[in-house]
């Protein structure tokens, strides 16, 4: 899945949301009619044919992101509604741990780190910080005691 896929999908989740796309109960499932034009003419900038797009959707049912139906009333209407992979591109659960990401993603995150393990030190009030306003007063008493030019 690259870019365009995603950006496909995220048209196709967010106008679905938007109660404007024709649904239809399929079986056990909602599935809502996707126009292949109707993506060209609201995302021009991809500059896709309508055979990529559909490829591209074909591709994300292969996937189990999405799952389709053909419905041939009337002509011929293709279906699209959420696959059970969906849940997946959207959740941040790291559901199968490796040895590379052991934790579940999503933690609350660690007060300590590797650098300051304890977290003793108050940056605040650190004595290694220098007093700003002590700086300011010896550049402006550095500048008092020169000569001013030409004298």
């Amino acid at each position: 899945m690259d870019v365009i896929d995603a950006l496909i999908l995220r048209y196709f989740v967010d106008f679905k949301d938007s109660t404007r796309m024709d649904k239809e109960e399929i079986g056990d499932k909602v599935y809502y009619w996707l126009k292949y034009d109707g993506i060209r003419e609201e995302l021009p900038i991809l500059s896709l044919k309508k055979d990529t797009i559909y490829r591209r959707l074909r591709n994300m049912v292969r996937g189990g992101i999405l799952v389709h139906e053909t419905v041939k009333e009337n002509g011929v209407y293709s279906y699209y509604g959420i696959g059970s992979n969906f849940v997946n591109l959207i959740s941040d659960f790291n559901s199968k741990p490796s040895e590379k990401n052991p934790e579940p993603y999503g933690n609350k995150s660690v007060t300590h780190t590797e650098i300051n393990p304890e977290q003793k030190i108050n940056l605040l009030k650190d004595p290694s910080t220098k007093d700003l306003n002590n700086i300011y007063s010896l550049v402006v008493s550095y500048l008092n005691e020169k000569e001013p030019l030409g004298t």
